[in-house]
């Protein structure tokens, strides 16, 4: 059985972490990009920790 060109790009493309305060990419297999943004969605903050994330760099401005 072949798999669809959409099926393999929406399996293939990450998206974004689940925590609205964060702009880190996760892989579909995942809702957020680490344990501290799971811990922390319902805060409307992050402390990720990723250097990738906008709103992790924010913070250490």
């Amino acid at each position: 059985m072949a798999i669809s060109e959409e099926t393999r790009k929406t399996h293939d493309t990450p998206s974004k972490c689940a925590n609205p305060a964060c702009s880190c990419n996760v892989s579909p297999d995942r809702k957020y990009c680490s344990e501290q943004c799971a811990g922390m969605a319902t805060m409307d903050s992050c402390d990720c920790g990723h250097l990738e994330c906008e709103a992790y760099t924010e913070q250490e401005r």
